[in-house]
């Protein structure tokens, strides 16, 4: 059973719907309050377009406290998994910590010649998330890359002379910085393997 921490409805109602349709888990619920969110076998911190406000709600619901508490595989999406690290910068937000770097937003200019936003991944480390992933496999990604290389990479992408962390992860807590839905089977493919930790 997965739990999508519900700080952003339209963002968690179609995480929800893709992984449903794609018949990668069931039972899968919506939340924001602690008690049912204990009974998740897994979490999921998706990605908003509002990092402050979700970053709020995760307070007001003393979510900081209860994820820290939880011994259970959590990932985060895009900006879920910024607030998987210690500092978003850009936002002068704190994080949760679990991955202990900070986080910088840095505007990437694209080549013309190819897809705006699809890219190939370097797989660095050894990862569950990314088993069974073609190694040609293209993932798409937001417009800015958040998170520099460091000793949590497990892949990255080379972009304009320089790397970003695609996947990261420090023991039961994961981040991918791609849209999974929109890169299709090899992001629906990640997302499986999450749900079968």
């Amino acid at each position: 059973m997965i739990a999508i921490v519900n700080y952003d409805k339209a963002a968690s109602v179609a995480l929800k719907n893709s992984l449903e349709e794609a018949g990668i888990e069931k039972g899968i619920f919506l939340s924001i309050d602690e008690n049912e969110m204990c009974k998740a076998e897994r979490v999921i911190l998706p990605d908003t377009k509002d990092i402050r406000k979700a970053i709020r709600l995760l307070q007001f619901h003393n979510f900081y406290s209860l994820l820290k508490l939880l011994k259970k595989p959590i990932l985060g999406i895009n900006t879920g998994a910024a607030i998987l690290c210690d500092n978003i910068n850009r936002f002068a937000s704190v994080g949760l910590g679990f991955i202990p770097v900070d986080v910088e937003c840095k505007i990437c200019s694209i080549d013309e010649t190819v897809t705006p936003s699809q890219h190939k991944i370097i797989i660095s480390g050894k990862t569950p998330l990314l088993a069974n992933i073609d190694r040609d496999a293209e993932f798409h990604f937001p417009k800015e890359f958040m998170l520099d290389i460091n000793e949590f990479t497990t892949s990255y992408v080379e972009h304009a002379g320089e790397k970003f962390s695609v996947t990261v992860e420090k023991d039961h807590h994961y981040g991918i910085f791609f849209d999974p839905v929109q890169s299709g089977e090899s992001g629906m493919r990640v997302l499986k393997n999450f749900s079968e930790l």
